[in-house]
């Protein structure tokens, strides 16, 4: 078809139309926190999140009683997904939250609190920062520390040539970090 402006209007199926007005929305889902009291009774209930999926796995208390939230999600940041760390007061709102991710699929495996309000992500990344992308999507660990403040202070990429993953984190007395996961082997080469 032409329109007024003698420019042929670009073409759209008519089903493809129908379908699109009759499609259920997109599903989202957000970060769920419940407060509950000793007796099991909610003190209060809040959801952080946007349009898309995001997930909350771990929770922290600070000290002076403020709570980190760590999640995931594609609401925010990447829409492939990131890391996602929320800080919140005792009442569950929010002071700051970050996200932490390339350009491909992260998502949060682990994470360590620390003494000193830091946090130690240990994230599963597809991302890749070398110039040409490895043929396989294999994910392998990144562990990022952050500040109280939510900042990074560092990060550590293990290897990209093999899938990786760190499933858990422990603090030594001396204060030296010690992971504990898998290493894939190919037995191919």
């Amino acid at each position: 078809s032409i329109n007024n402006t003698g420019l042929k209007a670009p073409r759209t199926s008519f089903f493809s139309r129908i379908k699109k007005m009759f499609s259920p929305p997109k599903p989202s889902q957000e970060i769920w926190v419940t407060r509950l009291n000793k007796k099991g009774e909610v003190i209060w209930n809040k959801t952080y999140g946007g349009k898309d999926m995001d997930t909350g796995k771990l929770i922290y208390e600070n000290k002076d009683s403020s709570l980190v939230i760590i999640g995931d999600t594609r609401s925010f940041g990447n829409a492939k997904g990131d890391a996602w760390v929320i800080k919140t007061e005792k009442n569950g709102y929010e002071i700051w939250n970050n996200t932490f991710g390339g350009k491909e699929e992260e998502n949060v495996k682990n994470a360590l609190f620390l003494n000193n309000g830091k946090v130690l992500l240990s994230v599963n990344s597809n991302s890749s920062d070398k110039l040409l992308k490895p043929k396989n999507k294999n994910y392998y660990t990144r562990q990022i520390l952050l500040n109280k403040k939510g900042n990074q202070l560092w990060e550590n990429n293990y290897s990209q040539d093999v899938q990786n993953e760190i499933n858990s984190i422990y603090l030594n007395r001396e204060n030296d970090i010690i992971n504990v996961g898998y290493h894939l082997i190919d037995n191919k080469k």
